[in-house]
């Protein structure tokens, strides 16, 4: 047996259940012979065969009907090729000689792959049908080249799956076709019509080995499939982190009503450099800016263009948040970019989880793990583009292990691959961020680069302002030039001046927030305009307090809120212990309350509209940072003190439906995080 074949015995050593399909076919087989049938089918010797050979091929030349016999060529070295695999499953089972019988070189000159190898055994088939029915043997010979053929096509793809017994099961059919193909000839060849019958034969036979095949090949990938799916719900638990396709998802939408917004970036020289399939080495840039500049709204487009790139690279991207744990620190950033690998790369599956059985933690936080999978998928793979944005917003010690690690990653890279990895930075430029990036390519976005950007957003909403106030076409374009000229370059307060506009209610309180003393030309005196509109226009007292109240358990929240989490917040009764959720929930959508301060997003998350907007409560005092901690952590004591928290589930099946338990997993968060800060 050859080393290969040895390789492929040694995969099925043990399953002793594999040769069992073999010999059942070929008991089957015999069972259906009929005594003289049996004759043809017992071996020949060498010198037998070659002495039949060699009178066939007279009678052939001599009669002037010499056949084209290399046709034999395809469907021997498909056999030989298929014994081989037979004697994986069957190494000492009469099965492989039943179906093989050695001939001599000199008897095999008109097949040069007969030389030294093994061919097929019931050969008496081709001397029956070469002497007793001429006309009907260059038929044969093409029915070989036809199974030939597509033997080889089925065996090619025998060692992507493994010998075991259900393989053996699919070689066992192809086995039994070759047999009953030969039955079935020896039969029919003593009847009329052959040329139809042998063809069809073929084809029967043939489409059943195929067939059997096919149905388990299915039945195996569908059951790798299951295992995939299984594995990867357990690596999902262990990677847990934030959805940033949920994040992408929404600054894509964002994008979405102006989509020629921020392409100026991708001419930019400094850029191109980065983001050409061959870049300047390192292949590292820092895109930087002041708040409200477009910084992320840029890295989404930027992940975008990247996907559509010919060469198809992997791309990485990651949306930092302040105060969020799931998104403001390395091993979040690792999880993150972890399952994005897999989900490019599903060959990682087996890699990840042999790490992931020898884990202890239940979620993946040792930093050296995280490093040691991160290097090795993304070094195995032939083009990654790595988009880390709001690096600023990161704890200083975090931001300095993201870009250290994340630097060294591509400035380590031999220079033979140099162009495979490269990491884009996002983020303020401030003192720490001038230290981290050192040394890398900075882009940095100016007033002017947004300009043009700015015009058309303003000039969109200066016509929803024209529609709702029935404003003249002069009065339009004049709001359509004052917006961008107060922006410069910002299009956050572009965002907050149009839409504080739009909110006002009479045409009067419209002129009056356009006057020059009034009107906005920086990001704080914008949220004083909305914040003065929504407390002049709320109906009561108590609604203006609602609005503070809502911003302050935005602020002071370590990740952001559902807004079923806030109806909650609102409905308990931390000392009569109930939540009351009839009498006591907000009847309201959030930005009604809140205005133009937060955002509500597909998910049920609501948000504040930007970091400055914390910046500027707690500046503006209008939020007390550490009174509402203590309230907010007070809150979620009272919660989970609540009775209906430690009722057991039959009895707590009403609370579950009407949605008390929303909360919980935020309560505990909350506690958990105060107790280790």
């Amino acid at each position: 047996m050859s080393s290969a074949s040895q390789t492929l015995a040694a995969g099925v050593s043990g399953h002793a259940n594999t040769q069992e399909p073999f010999e059942n076919e070929l008991q089957r087989f015999k069972s259906e012979l009929k005594s003289k049938e049996k004759d043809y089918f017992r071996f020949t010797t060498k010198e037998e065969f070659v002495r039949e050979l060699d009178v066939l091929q007279t009678k052939l030349h001599a009669g002037r009907r010499q056949q084209n016999m290399t046709k034999l060529q395809g469907f021997i070295e498909a056999m030989m090729q298929f014994g081989k695999v037979i004697d994986v499953f069957c190494q000492t089972s009469e099965v492989v000689a039943f179906v093989w019988v050695t001939l001599n070189t000199k008897a095999c000159r008109s097949v040069p792959s007969l030389t030294d190898e093994y061919i097929q055994g019931p050969w008496k088939l081709l001397l029956l049908v070469g002497e007793t029915f001429s006309n009907a043997f260059s038929e044969l010979l093409d029915t070989y080249q036809r199974l030939g053929d597509t033997l080889k096509l089925l065996l090619q793809t025998h060692s992507l799956f493994p010998n075991d017994v259900h393989m053996a099961l699919v070689v066992s059919g192809i086995y039994r076709d070759v047999l009953e193909f030969h039955r079935l000839a020896f039969t029919y060849f003593q009847q009329p019509m052959l040329k139809q019958l042998l063809v069809l034969i073929g084809q029967i036979t043939l489409s059943e080995a195929r067939r059997t095949r096919e149905v388990e090949e299915v039945r195996l990938m569908d059951q790798k499939a299951e295992r995939d799916i299984r594995i990867r719900r357990e690596l999902s638990g262990w990677l847990q982190g934030a959805n940033v396709k949920n994040d992408h998802h929404r600054f894509k939408a964002t994008r979405a009503s102006y989509p020629n917004s921020g392409r100026w970036l991708l001419s930019k020289t400094e850029f191109r450099k980065w983001f050409d399939r061959f870049p300047s080495i390192p292949a590292l840039l820092w895109l930087n800016g002041i708040p409200g500049a477009g910084k992320t709204i840029l890295s989404s487009l930027i992940v975008e263009e990247a996907k559509l790139l010919a060469h198809q690279p992997a791309v990485l991207f990651f949306y930092c948040r302040t105060d969020d744990s799931e998104k403001n620190n390395f091993a979040a950033i690792g999880r993150s970019l972890l399952l994005q690998l897999l989900e490019h790369s599903p060959d990682f599956l087996p890699f990840f989880f042999e790490k992931y059985k020898t884990s202890t933690e239940a979620t993946l936080t040792t930093v050296s793990d995280l490093e040691e999978l991160l290097e090795i998928a993304i070094k195995n793979l032939p083009s990654v583009y790595i988009i880390l944005d709001g690096i600023d917003e990161c704890p200083r010690d975090q931001r300095k292990s993201i870009t250290l690690w994340f630097r060294r990653l591509v400035e380590k890279l031999q220079p033979k691959d140099s162009d495979r990895i490269r990491c884009l930075f996002v983020s303020q430029d401030d003192g720490f961020a001038r230290k981290d990036f050192s040394g890398v390519s900075s882009l940095k976005i100016q007033s002017k680069d947004n300009e043009s950007d700015i015009r058309e957003f303003s000039a969109a909403w200066a016509s929803r302002i024209q529609q709702k106030f029935d404003l003249a076409g002069d009065r339009t374009q004049e709001i359509a030039k004052q917006i961008p000229e107060s922006c410069n370059g910002m299009f956050l307060l572009a965002k907050l001046i149009c839409e504080n506009l739009l909110d006002q209610s009479t045409v009067e309180d419209l002129e009056y927030e356009l006057t020059p003393n009034t009107f906005p030309k920086e990001i704080n005196e914008a949220y004083e305009r909305v914040m003065f509109r929504v407390s002049s226009q709320a109906a009561s007292k108590q609604r203006g307090g609602y609005c503070l109240l809502i911003l302050g358990w935005l602020a002071c929240s370590k990740r952001p809120l559902r807004w079923q989490e806030v109806q909650i917040l609102e409905s308990m009764d931390g000392e009569a212990g109930t939540i009351d959720m009839q009498r006591r929930r907000f009847r309201e959508e959030p930005k009604d309350i809140c205005g133009s301060m937060v955002e509500e997003h597909e998910d049920g998350v609501i948000d504040l509209v930007h970091m400055t907007a914390k910046l500027f409560l707690f500046d503006s005092e209008l939020v007390h940072a550490a009174s509402e901690n203590l309230q907010l952590a007070k809150s979620c004591l009272d919660y989970l003190s609540l009775p209906i928290i430690h009722k057991s589930l039959p009895e707590a099946v009403g609370s579950v439906l009407a949605g008390h338990f929303a909360f919980l997993e935020m309560a505990r968060q909350m506690i958990s995080w105060k107790l280790t800060n």
